[in-house]
């Protein structure tokens, strides 16, 4: 076999390997090549090689970050469920219900009054000794409950703890540490207006709103972003 042969030899091994297709017409062509031709079109196929390689690489570094940032996310998720205790849902729930005065009194642990109707949920939280409610608190004609100075601090305390965790996870998000579409999906239901959900943003506001905690802050405008993009969406379907 001349070394002319041999090259087209190598040339169909090449096509074969890779699954490109050709023609009788093709490999007619192939053989009435100049020597000259022969050495370009190697020249072109180890370059085209080489980028099928890179490509592959890229494809498969790419693939390994997907899988990467995924696990991380099922990795956070975990962690914010064993971090999560009863007390932590419970003072998300009783806060997010608060107005602006009781909101701001309970950022700066002072005393203030709370609907009797949060009766259950008080004794659920277990703030201290004062927080044991009497029939005479139950019987008297105010129609509130005091919370006191202790209570509040304790409150407090259960409420930033849990925001903390919160921006720990909302941190590998906005950073793309995380699967960024688990996370919004695991966590949308914190901004939830339907539920008046809104990510304890009267009591991220009194404590400096955005500098505070700003993933958190960034994760909300996002969510808000994605809701009127999904109106913007289904209006144009319907017209």
């Amino acid at each position: 076999m001349d070394v002319k042969n041999l090259f087209l030899v190598i040339l169909v091994l090449f096509f074969i390997f890779f699954d490109v297709r050709f023609s009788e017409h093709t490999v007619s062509m192939m053989l009435q090549l100049e020597w000259s031709h022969y050495i370009d079109l190697v020249q072109v196929l180890i370059l085209s090689a080489i980028s099928y390689q890179a490509y592959l690489i890229y494809k498969q570094t790419k693939a390994d970050h997907e899988r990467s940032r995924r696990t991380k996310a099922v990795d956070l998720l975990f962690e914010w469920t064993k971090l999560q205790k009863e007390n932590g849902i419970l003072a998300r729930k009783l806060v997010e219900s608060f107005d602006e005065t009781q909101t701001n009194s309970l950022a700066r642990s002072e005393t203030f009054k709370i609907d009797k109707k949060h009766k259950t949920i008080l004794q659920q939280l277990a703030l201290g000794k004062d927080c044991i409610i009497t029939e005479d608190d139950d019987s008297s004609d105010d129609h509130s409950y005091q919370i006191t100075e202790e209570m509040s601090s304790k409150l407090r305390w259960q409420t930033v703890n849990y925001l903390n965790a919160l921006e720990t996870v909302l941190i590998s998000w906005q950073y793309s540490i995380a699967d960024r579409k688990i996370i919004e999906d695991e966590f949308l239901y914190l901004f939830s207006q339907n539920e008046g959900y809104s990510g304890l943003k009267r009591f991220r506001q009194a404590l400096g709103g955005s500098d505070s905690y700003p993933a958190i802050e960034i994760f909300e405008n996002n969510i808000k972003d994605m809701r009127r993009r999904n109106l913007k969406d289904k209006a144009e379907v319907d017209k």
